[in-house]
C-alpha cells in the first residue's frame, strides 16, 4: 500500500510532469529548480490538503505550511493565477484510487477520487476506509521534513509536549536511536535524550572519567539536531510516507549513512531529495532494496522529465570511475 505514481500540472515552478511512478525508496536529484521541492510537497498534500485541518506537529494547515515557506498560497499555482492539478495513484488494499486536486490561490482544494467529486468529509472518509487506517493515522499518514530552521523549532516544540514526550520514552526510542544511531556517527558516548528544564531535549553524555554531561540536543550542531529530531518524530507519529528535502543538509557522512540505513530498514514509503554524490555512494554501499534514483530535467517552458537509475547502475557507474554529476546533468 503506497503511492505509485504522482502527476502535476501548474503547481509551482512545474508546468508539467507526467506520472512520475514511485517505488519503496525513492532518491531525486536535480539542478536547482528543477522542481524537486515541488514534488516532495505535492506528496505531503496527499490525505489531508485542507486549509481546515492542522497539521499533528506544526501550528498549521498542510497547504498553509508550504505556502509559508514560499511567498504565500498564490505562489503555489503556477504563474501565480489559474490553478494547478495533482493527481496521485495510490495502492489501496483492494484497488487502486486515482485521486485529483484542483487547487486555486486562494487555498480551496477541490477533489475527485476515481472520477467523483466528493467533500472533505466524504474524501477523508474515503481514505479511512480504502487505506483501512483511522482518521488519526490519515492525519500523521505523510511527514515531510522542510529545510527551514522555523520548522526544526516547531518540530522540537512539538517533541517536548508532556503527552508526545511521554510517548516516545515509552517506546524506548530516546534510548536505543542515541546507542544505535547517532552513537554511530559521533565519538562521543551518549546513552539518551532526556526531556531538561524549560522544555528542551539535552543528551546525556558518559565521559571517561565515569562522570556525566548534559548537553542541549540544540548545541550539537544542525545535523545531529536536525536527523536526530526526525527520527525522533517518526518513531513517535509512524507515518506511511517519509519527505526529506536535501537529507545532506549539515550532516557529514557518516551520520547520512547512519541516517539512510534506518531510514532504509522500516516500513514506510520513502522520497529523499539530494544534491550529494555522497549520498548516492552511501546507497550503493548499503545496498538499499527495491530503490530507484529520479534525476529530474526542466525544459526552458518548465516541463519537467525524468530518467529513472537502478541501484546497479549507480553502481556500475561508480565503479567505472564515471563522473556521476555529468552523468545526472548536474554540472
Amino acid at each position: 500500500m503506497g503511492f505509485r505514481a504522482v502527476t502535476i500540472r501548474e503547481f509551482r515552478g512545474i508546468r508539467r510532469m507526467d506520472a512520475l511512478r514511485l517505488r519503496k525508496f525513492n532518491v531525486i536529484i536535480g539542478r536547482n529548480n528543477t522542481g524537486k521541492t515541488a514534488i516532495l510537497e505535492t506528496l505531503f498534500l496527499f490525505a489531508v490538503p485542507f486549509s481546515s485541518y492542522r497539521i499533528p506537529w506544526y501550528p498549521k494547515s498542510r497547504i498553509e505550511m508550504i505556502a509559508n515557506f514560499h511567498s504565500g498560497v498564490e505562489s503555489l499555482v503556477y504563474g501565480y493565477s489559474g490553478s494547478a492539478e495533482i493527481a496521485y495513484d495510490i495502492e489501496a488494499a483492494t484497488r487502486t484510487l486515482s485521486i485529483t486536486f484542483i487547487l486555486n490561490t486562494y487555498a480551496s482544494v477541490n477533489v475527485r477520487v476515481n472520477g467523483k467529486e466528493m467533500s472533505s468529509d466524504e474524501y477523508l472518509s474515503e481514505l479511512t476506509s480504502s487505506l483501512n487506517l483511522s482518521r488519526d493515522s490519515l492525519f500523521t499518514y505523510s511527514f515531510y521534513l522542510a529545510p527551514h530552521t522555523s520548522f526544526i523549532n516547531e518540530l522540537h516544540e512539538f517533541l517536548c509536549k508532556d503527552y508526545v514526550w511521554n510517548a516516545i520514552v515509552r517506546l524506548g526510542a530516546n534510548t536505543w536511536l542515541v546507542r544505535g544511531f547517532v552513537n554511530k556517527a559521533v565519538r562521543d558516548r551518549f546513552t539518551e535524550v532526556l526531556l531538561g528544564p524549560k522544555k528542551r531535549l539535552m543528551l546525556r553524555k558518559e565521559l571517561s572519567d565515569g562522570n556525566v554531561m548534559y548537553i542541549n540536543v540544540a548545541d550539537l550542531g544542525d545535523g545531529i539536531e536536525r536527523t536526530l529530531l526526525v527520527a525522533l518524530a517518526l518513531e513517535y507519529l509512524s507515518p506511511k510516507l517519509v519527505l526529506i528535502d536535501d537529507i545532506e543538509q549539515s550532516a557529514h557522512l557518516g551520520l547520512l549513512k547512519a541516517f539512510i540505513e534506518w531510514l532504509a530498514n522500516k516500513d514506510w514509503q520513502v522520497i529523499l531529495t539530494t544534491h550529494s554524490i555522497d549520498v548516492l555512494s552511501a546507497l550503493v554501499e548499503l545496498d538499499v532494496e527495491d530503490f530507484q534514483l529520479i534525476a529530474l530535467n526542466k525544459n526552458p517552458d518548465d516541463v519537467v522529465t525524468f530518467r529513472i537509475y537502478g541501484l546497479s547502475e549507480l553502481e556500475d557507474a561508480l565503479a567505472s570511475g564515471v563522473d556521476l554529476r555529468k552523468m545526472l546533468d548536474l554540472v
